[in-house]
């Protein structure tokens, strides 16, 4: 290890106030030499050093301060020898702190921040290593934004409403214009039931953008602020409402998972003896919470999905997944090869990666595909700790069978494999393939049944009903212990009448998949025109982005943002889609015929203006031709 006066003392913490002197004359060109070294893994060559700190040419300072180091108790150790590229062997909390962000650990490694990265070193003479470390230091905030903003959304899906508050805090410190940050605020008092302190934080955020920018909140913050002031008028009058703001915190979302403990240590089981964890049940059982609670445990992880609408576009779901892995992972390394075959359904990737390597193997075009997933997928696998392979029923068929086959890599891998899927519905060659992993013990078969009254009853205790055992028996015999419909059925009671305590549940003739469907579409006839319209859109095409529903309505920028929040509001879709696979049957199914062959029509011309795929833009044509 280093001398701590010269590395621990100088760089060990990304904010560290420097108090110790090196008795060296040039000691302050000596530490930002070692700032500048001690994050470079292949190190730095002298003439860079030279330019960077003194001045084209001086190669003799950078010997002498190499001298210097070296001089230093273990420098033999930790500094390379010879007359090449000047390297450190040592590792600051600077880079653990990127390592632990990355690995989806923010909480330790925002304990390592300490104030202003390398607050203390300066050098005025030198304007290149200043612009340097201007650069450095604004990279390690934006950094510690990043670890901020995850740490507050694992904080607020845990339920620790108050150290969410106090990130929420410091991210506003960062970026007092963040508005979403300001929702999430505002949100997290709606949680506490604290109107007073939502009503300041919408203030706060109002006031903010007129006093600086002298503009007006978007309009899903305003939304929100509607949402507030009607929580505080049935506070004054002491009357329920038909707002989803009287729907209490603990329905909105579950803050934990209920009733599925033994699933969820068959989950872990499974990843521990390396085998494949296979969720599966009909929808609403909560396949997809289960799976990203369970990664979220094991820390960096990725999930793949399918989305409604893949079946009919060959390679669509593929094409989707592969560019999905390559963004969210830019330093995955794979073969030239690899990228070549996968061209062919992500014509996004890149051929950046020098040739050598592996060898494309000798096996027809479908089997290269094949195998080059499977390489995507292995090198994905050890980037991450877990990935989730989500609704994987709603893969077309081409696709489903790449992505089966991919499973089949029995080599060892860091990351967890889950797949989530509704068994009913997979392509037959998928529920072969995976029925044969699992005889074979490569995959453990997860069933996601029923919750009985006893798991709804610890489900609806944070709601504070006096009788919860015998609300618990009733909500089980009316929505049949599915814990989608159980949350929506609570919901849709607490909308309508007000009160879960003079809820009437005797109705138990009523399907529970019929009543989650009255709930979304009594919520869908509250929507404004321009609103429902996005949510056909987004229903039609899932996956769409704001320029393709834009381009198909005719609409500006503002509007979307503006339907897109009510939207969210009324808990149908938000940022990453539809909130169920339900909202989607259900909002297609509301469309009469005409609109929604209208709609196709102006989605194909969108997603063809946007450079959309060929077989993706024939699939919305040929549905705007069906049924005339």
């Amino acid at each position: 290890m280093p001398h701590p006066r010269l590395i621990a003392r100088v760089l060990g913490r990304p904010g560290y106030r420097h108090r110790d002197r090196v008795v060296d004359p040039s000691a302050a060109k000596v530490r930002a030499m070692l700032a500048y070294l001690v994050g470079r893994d292949r190190g730095a060559e002298r003439r860079e050093l030279a330019e960077l700190l003194w001045a084209p040419g001086r190669t003799g300072s950078v010997h002498q301060a190499v001298h210097t180091m070296r001089a230093c108790p273990g420098g033999d150790r930790w500094l390379s020898r010879g007359r090449g590229p000047v390297h450190l062997r040592v590792r600051s909390d600077a880079q653990l702190f990127e390592r632990l962000v990355r690995r989806g650990r923010p909480a330790c490694a925002l304990r390592l921040w300490r104030g202003t990265p390398y607050q203390g070193l300066s050098l005025p003479a030198a304007p290149a290593f200043e612009d340097w470390l201007q650069g450095e230091r604004l990279r390690l905030e934006d950094v510690r934004r990043v670890a901020l903003a995850r740490e507050l959304e694992r904080l607020e899906h845990a339920g620790a409403l108050p150290q969410a508050l106090e990130v929420s805090r410091h991210l506003l410190a960062l970026d007092p214009l963040d508005e979403t940050t300001h929702r999430t605020a505002m949100r997290l008092h709606l949680q506490r039931d604290d109107l007073r302190g939502a009503r300041a934080a919408f203030e706060r955020c109002r006031d903010r953008l007129a006093d600086e920018l002298g503009v007006a909140p978007l309009a899903e913050t305003l939304e929100l602020g509607e949402a507030i002031e009607a929580a505080e008028r049935a506070v004054a009058t002491r009357s329920g409402g038909a707002s989803l703001a009287a729907v209490p915190p603990a329905l909105l979302r579950p803050p934990g998972l209920v009733g599925r403990r033994d699933e969820l240590a068959r989950l872990e089981a499974a990843w521990a003896n390396g085998a494949i964890a296979m969720v599966l049940g009909p929808g609403g059982m909560g396949k997809t919470r289960l799976a990203l609670d369970a990664a979220r445990r094991r820390g960096v992880h990725l999930r793949l999905e399918g989305l409604a609408g893949d079946r009919e576009v060959p390679y669509a779901s593929l094409g989707r997944v592969v560019g999905q892995v390559l963004q969210e992972l830019p330093g995955l390394h794979v073969g030239t090869w690899v990228r070549r075959e996968l061209q062919r359904v992500a014509p996004e990737v890149t051929l950046t990666e020098p040739t050598g390597g592996a060898l494309a193997p000798s096996v027809a075009a479908s089997g290269r595909l094949r195998q080059a997933f499977a390489a995507l997928l292995a090198a994905a696998r050890e980037a991450c700790d877990a990935i989730v392979i989500d609704d994987l029923h709603a893969f077309d068929a081409e696709s489903s069978a790449v992505v089966v086959a991919g499973l089949a890599d029995r080599e060892t891998r860091r990351g967890a494999l889950v797949v989530a899927a509704r068994d009913d519905e997979l392509a037959d060659a998928a529920r072969r393939a995976l029925r044969g992993y699992a005889d074979a013990g490569w995959a453990v078969p997860i069933p996601l049944l029923p919750l009985d009254a006893a798991a709804i009853e610890a489900l609806i205790e944070p709601l504070g009903m006096a009788a919860g055992a015998a609300l618990a028996r009733d909500v089980f015999r009316y929505a049949g212990g599915n814990p989608l419909f159980v949350v929506e059925t609570l919901k849709g009671l607490l909308v309508e009448g007000g009160s879960i305590d003079d809820a009437d549940l005797s109705a138990a003739a009523i399907d529970p998949p019929q009543r989650v469907t009255d709930v979304i579409e009594w919520r869908l006839e509250g929507l404004e025109d321009v609103a429902l319209d996005v949510a056909r859109v987004l229903a039609l095409a899932p996956g769409a982005t704001s320029d393709h529903v834009a381009a198909a309505l005719d609409l500006e920028a503002h509007e979307v943002a503006a339907a897109l929040g009510a939207l969210e509001a009324a808990e149908l879709f938000d940022e990453d889609g539809a909130a169920h696979d339900v909202v989607v049957d259900v909002v297609r199914a509301h469309a009469p015929a005409g609109v929604t062959r209208l709609l196709h029509r102006r989605i194909a011309a969108a997603l063809a203006a946007h450079g959309a795929s060929q077989g993706l833009v024939a699939q919305h044509e040929r549905a705007a031709r069906e049924d005339r």
